[in-house]
C-alpha cells in the first residue's frame, strides 16, 4: 500500500467515524490547548568534545497544540472515537553567533535566528464486540511534521492496526493483531530512508488470581527500506517476551519480565539478544507514590522519533542513546533504569522528582582499515552513557486547567568523539481541558 493510498484510508476511517456521531447515542466533544515554553542552554545537543563544534546553542522554545477528541458510542456494540491534535513549534536561539546562525540555516533551510515547526497529528479508532467475549478493531495514527522555512524538510510516519480480541472463560484474554506502518521522509534527498514495515504479534494473558497475572507476547516484524541506500538495513525480527505482575499487597504492584528475540539483516548481521526488565509501583504513606523500572533490551539505529522537535520536559523526555549514531552500528544494546516520585502537597499540588539513567553498547561493524581517517568513530565500539535528573511541581485547577514547573539536567559522556554534551533546560506548560 503505497503512502498516499494509506492516507486516504485513514481518511475515510475518519470520515466513517465523524459520519457515525449523527447516529451515536451521545457524542462526547472534548477540546484541548496545551502551552508550553522552555529554555535551555544546550537546545540542539551540541557536542562538547569536537574540534570546529558550534558549541552550545541556548535559546526558547514555545509550543502550541491545540486538539479536540470526539467519542462516539453507537448502540451497545460499536465504538468510535477521533483524535485531531495541530502543534506549533517556535524556536529562538538569538544568542548564535554569526557563523553559528549560518551553520544553523544549514541544518534548518533558513537563514535567521527562528524556526517554526507544524505537526499534524490524526488517530482514529473502530471498534465492534460481535459478542459479550469477542470483538474487533481498526486503528490508525497518522503524523505528519514539517519545519516551514525549510523547503521540503519534513517527514510522514503511518501506522495501522487490524486486532482481534477473545475472552475465554473469566481468567484468559486472546489477541491477535497486524500492524502496517510507512515512513516517509522526503527531507533534503532523503528519500532513501522511506521504509514499509509489516508486523503480527499474539497476546495471551491469564490471571492465576485476583492478585498474579501473567501475559505472554509473540510477534514477527519484516522492515524494508526503500531503494538500495539502506537495503542493508532492511530485516526480520522474532520476539518472544513473557511478564509476570503481582498485587504485592494495598500499596504496592511489582513485574518482572524476560524474553528473547532474533533479529536478522540483510547485510548478514544478526543481533539476537535477551529482553529483561523488572520494577514497581507503590504507594508510600497517603501522599506519596513511587515507580521504578530497570530494563536491557536491544534498540535498531535506524529512530524514526529522534526527528521530533519538542521540548525537553525533564520527565517525559525519551531518554534515547540510538539516535545519531554513525551508519557503522546495526544495533544498540541498553541497560536502562527510571525513578519517579510523586507527592501531593495538597489537594491541588504534586511535587515531581524524577530520575533516568542509559549505558549503551554496541560493536562496530567496519573494519578499522576501510574507513577514511577523518571518520568520527574509526571503527571503534559503542560504550556510552546517559543520564537525566529532574524536579518539578504541577498545580491542578480545579475542573479546567493544569499548570507544571520542571527543571532538569542531562549528560551524555561517550567514548566516541563528537557525541559528549550537557545541558540545563527549564519549562513551564499549562494545559486546558473544555
Amino acid at each position: 500500500m503505497s503512502f498516499v493510498s494509506q492516507r486516504w484510508a485513514l481518511v475515510a476511517l475518519a470520515a466513517a467515524c465523524l459520519t457515525t456521531a449523527a447516529m451515536a447515542e451521545e457524542v462526547m466533544l472534548t477540546p484541548k490547548l496545551d502551552v508550553g515554553i522552555e529554555w535551555s542552554d544546550n537546545l540542539q545537543k551540541e557536542p562538547s568534545d569536537r574540534d570546529g563544534a558550534r558549541g552550545a546553542q541556548s535559546g526558547w522554545v514555545l509550543r502550541l497544540e491545540p486538539s479536540i477528541d470526539a467519542k462516539m458510542p453507537v448502540g451497545d456494540r460499536t465504538y468510535f472515537e477521533v483524535d485531531y491534535t495541530l502543534g506549533f513549534v517556535y524556536i529562538d536561539s538569538s544568542d548564535l553567533t554569526p557563523a553559528q546562525r549560518d551553520a544553523q540555516g544549514n541544518v534548518t533551510g533558513g537563514g535567521d535566528d527562528t524556526f517554526d515547526t507544524i505537526t499534524h497529528d490524526l488517530r482514529a479508532l473502530a471498534r465492534y464486540s460481535v459478542s459479550d467475549s469477542t470483538s474487533i478493531g481498526l486503528s490508525d495514527r497518522y503524523r505528519y511534521s514539517e519545519v516551514v522555512e525549510a523547503d521540503g524538510d519534513a517527514y510522514e510516519l503511518n501506522t495501522a492496526k487490524l486486532c482481534a480480541k477473545q475472552q475465554v472463560g473469566g481468567n484468559v484474554l486472546a489477541e491477535i493483531a497486524y500492524a502496517y506502518q510507512t515512513f516517509h521522509d522526503p527531507s533534503r534527498d532523503r528519500e532513501y530512508v522511506n521504509y514499509d514495515q509489516h508486523g503480527l504479534e499474539g497476546v495471551g494473558t491469564y490471571r492465576l488470581s485476583t492478585f498474579t497475572t501473567t501475559k505472554l507476547t509473540v510477534g514477527y516484524t519484516l522492515r524494508d527500506f526503500d531503494g538500495d541506500t539502506w537495503s542493508e538495513r532492511d530485516y526480520h525480527k522474532m520476539y518472544g517476551l513473557a511478564r509476570f505482575s503481582q498485587i504485592m499487597n494495598e500499596a504496592i504492584t511489582a513485574y518482572v519480565e524476560a524474553g528473547y528475540h532474533t533479529q536478522s539483516y540483510t547485510s548478514e548481521i544478526d543481533a539476537d539478544g535477551e529482553d529483561v526488565g523488572l520494577g514497581f509501583q507503590a504507594e508510600v504513606g497517603e501522599m506519596t507514590m513511587v515507580a521504578m523500572d530497570v530494563s536491557r533490551s536491544t534498540h535498531d539505529v535506524f529512530y524514526v522519533g529522534e526527528r521530533d522537535i519538542t521540548p525537553v520536559q525533564g520527565f517525559s523526555r525519551s531518554v534515547n542513546t540510538v539516535n545519531a549514531i554513525d551508519r557503522e552500528y546495526v544495533a544498540i544494546e541498553t541497560d536502562r533504569i527510571a525513578l519517579t516520585a510523586n507527592m501531593r502537597i495538597t489537594d491541588y499540588d504534586v511535587l515531581k522528582v524524577g530520575y533516568g539513567w542509559v549505558m549503551a553498547e554496541a560493536d562496530s561493524e567496519y573494519d578499522t582499515d576501510s574507513l577514511d581517517e577523518s571518520a568520527t568513530t574509526v571503527g571503534e565500539d559503542l560504550d556510552e552513557d546517559l543520564w537525566y535528573a529532574g524536579l518539578g511541581v504541577a498545580h491542578r485547577f480545579p475542573r479546567w486547567a493544569k499548570l507544571s514547573l520542571d527543571y532538569a539536567y542531562g549528560e551524555r559522556d561517550s567514548n566516541l568523539l563528537g557525541r559528549d554534551y550537557h545541558y540545563n533546560s527549564i519549562a513551564a506548560q499549562l494545559g486546558f481541558v473544555f
